[in-house]
């Protein structure tokens, strides 16, 4: 009998420690800081179709954007093009490549950045440098893909390992 309420009481006490548990963890904040940037090359147009999705929030802190103004604004869209040439940049076969902002699409929390590259074919190598947000949070990731024909290649850049070389093949 003695036993059997003993188990009981473990059980409560250990149900009571796993709800408490829980209960705290729940209050920990915890944000993931991660943008995706998908490059397609474009063979027969010669372009480089390049997106970029970044947590609207995270995008005009950084950009120093006011919070209350839409991307679109002539102001605001310079202002997001200084930030993007600063802390993107693509190289083609060794070359410094710049690109032409396309599109802006952006929700209460993500934001989709359409940029191409015109008259270009990479033939052996793509290098993505790629900081973005890097500067405002040191646990920021960039995940890189880049789309040949058939092929996906994938590469993290993040604050310690900014840049990405692409082998085609």
């Amino acid at each position: 009998m003695v036993i059997k309420n003993l188990n009981e009481l473990n059980k409560k006490i250990s149900f009571l420690f796993l709800a408490v548990a829980l209960l705290m963890l729940s209050f920990i904040a915890h944000k993931y800081y991660i943008s995706l940037t998908t490059i397609d090359i474009n063979k027969p147009d010669k372009i480089l179709e390049i997106s970029i999705k970044l947590f609207t929030e995270d995008l005009l802190l950084a950009a120093k954007i006011p919070s209350n103004t839409k991307f679109s604004d002539k102001p605001n869209e310079a202002l997001l093009m200084n930030y993007l040439k600063d802390k993107f940049l693509v190289q083609i076969d060794g070359i410094k490549l710049s690109y032409s902002l396309v599109g802006i699409e952006n929700d209460a929390d993500l934001t989709w950045i359409y940029l191409q590259i015109q008259n270009t074919t990479p033939k052996h190598k793509v290098e993505i440098k790629n900081t973005l947000l890097t500067e405002i949070f040191s646990d920021q990731i960039n995940m890189i893909y880049l789309n040949q024909e058939s092929v996906t290649y994938s590469e993290v850049a993040d604050k310690e390992n900014p840049s990405q070389i692409f082998d085609l093949k």
